[in-house]
């Protein structure tokens, strides 16, 4: 794993090295910020999709690196620090009153790394500029846990077990930027599967809304 993390990495590094020339101004960098809420799809096990998890709310805070391409073409890798907290539908057997079960109070809870590389077409609107873009986002996750885990008999660290630390997904969104400042929105489609059991799959998509400034 740490090996893939360092190819990206150096392969990010060269894209842009090879693509500096060709830009018509300077890189802009830019600091950004925002809420993240995790979209996680069900498990699916032949051919049934069981909705484990749930939507939750969390944020990122980053750089990017906005480089000019050609006709209103920009590259815009980046890096952001995230966290995610996912609920979880599950049931636990704890019995409240007479009859009713009590629904268990397990969340899965996520930090680590997000690198997307984002590839976009600017439209200058005079007041402003509207950015659409798209890419491939690559993440991994640096720690985790499960709420309230020992409650329920499951191993505290997810990483261990049951999830994998690396997220691969799609981005796709729009930006407004006025005066450096930017506001903008995206959502990350999950490509890989992240749930370890061969006996089933799981993909995590999450959207994002973000401010900025470009530095």
């Amino acid at each position: 794993m740490k090996k893939s993390i360092k190819t990206i990495a150096a392969s990010l590094v060269v894209a842009i090295a090879a693509l500096a020339p060709v830009r018509s101004h300077a890189i802009d960098f830019g600091i950004r910020a925002g809420l993240d809420v995790t979209v996680p799809g069900g498990i699916k096990s032949n051919g049934a999709s069981v909705d484990m998890f749930k939507a939750g709310c969390g944020f990122h805070a980053g750089v990017v690196a906005d480089i000019d391409l050609v006709s209103n073409l920009f590259l815009e890798p980046g890096m952001y620090l995230v966290y995610h907290n996912t609920g979880t539908d599950i049931q636990s057997d704890a019995v409240d009153g007479i009859f009713s079960k009590v629904k268990a109070d397990i969340a899965l809870r996520q930090f680590g790394l997000q690198i997307p590389v984002r590839l976009g077409y600017n439209f200058n609107l005079g007041v402003c500029d509207l950015k659409l873009f798209t890419g491939p986002s690559f993440g991994i996750g640096l720690s985790g846990s499960w709420k309230n885990a020992k409650e329920f008999g499951i191993d505290s660290d997810p990483y261990n077990e049951e999830i994998t630390r690396f997220n691969m997904g799609w981005n796709l969104g729009a930006g407004v930027v006025v005066s450096r400042f930017y506001i903008g929105a995206d959502y990350t489609f999950g490509l890989n599967d992240r749930y370890k059991d061969d006996d089933g799959s799981w993909k995590q998509g999450c959207f994002a809304v973000s401010i900025g400034y470009y530095l």
